[in-house]
């Protein structure tokens, strides 16, 4: 049978085209780099790595965050109580007792039992000691804890060019070049020769230079805060 002519040429160059792509695609196919097991790895490897450095993956925060300073401890037999503070009292044993105070700005607080009782002004041991007498009636040798769980009445301020102004609470001791350090230091524009701390002392206002240069070489220099002082950075 003979076939017409353009349907001869058909079947001729199909097949050589085919061949002819197949040709290309193994040598693209060849071409292309083969992943060596020394590759994977390194790969495993790295991942390992991410994970050892950041638990959450890329982006992460570190296993190991900095944390921010403690606060100092707080003294029972020295601290002395202020309104807004929260307190926390236990009695052993007794469970409707055992309960978190806020005192109020009267400067009391409430208790089952015994109904107000006065806070400010007391050290922890001392409204301990008040607490223990007064619930004797009630309860065969009282074993009472009384906790400071937040200070809230003990503050000093800093004003001026400080990298940061406010209110500072002061727990425990602090002094002014510790309130200059938590508060970032001072500003570029500060006149760190001028710093003084206002502090009310028997009604009347004291101003007391701060050496902030010198304090930062010798501490004889540096200024111990209490409650209420202000820290003028010019």
């Amino acid at each position: 049978m003979q076939w017409p002519k353009r349907i001869r040429i058909r079947a001729v160059v199909r097949p050589a085209v085919l061949a002819l792509v197949l040709s290309s695609c193994g040598s693209i196919r060849a071409a292309q780099p083969q992943a060596s097991p020394s590759d994977g790895a390194t790969k495993g490897a790295l991942a390992v790595s991410d994970n050892l450095i950041s638990p959450k993956g890329k982006g992460g925060t570190s296993a190991h965050p900095a944390g921010s300073p403690a606060s100092p401890p707080i003294d029972p037999s020295s601290y002395i109580i202020g309104p807004e503070d929260s307190l926390q009292i236990s009695v052993w044993r007794e469970a409707e007792l055992t309960l978190g105070v806020v005192v109020r700005p009267d400067g009391m607080i409430s208790m089952p039992l015994l109904n107000d009782v006065k806070a400010v002004g007391l050290k922890p041991l001392e409204l301990q000691a008040n607490i223990t007498e007064r619930l004797k009636p009630f309860i065969s040798d009282p074993q009472v804890t009384i906790i400071v769980t937040g200070i809230h009445s003990r503050s000093v301020y800093l004003m001026g060019q400080a990298t940061h102004q406010g209110s500072f609470p002061l727990n425990g001791q602090k002094t002014a070049l510790q309130l200059m350090a938590e508060a970032g230091g001072p500003t570029l524009f500060a006149k760190v020769d001028s710093i003084y701390v206002m502090r009310r002392v028997n009604g009347q206002l004291t101003r007391i230079p701060f050496k902030y240069k010198k304090a930062l070489k010798d501490p004889k220099f540096d200024v111990e805060l209490q409650p209420g002082d202000e820290i003028i950075v010019p």
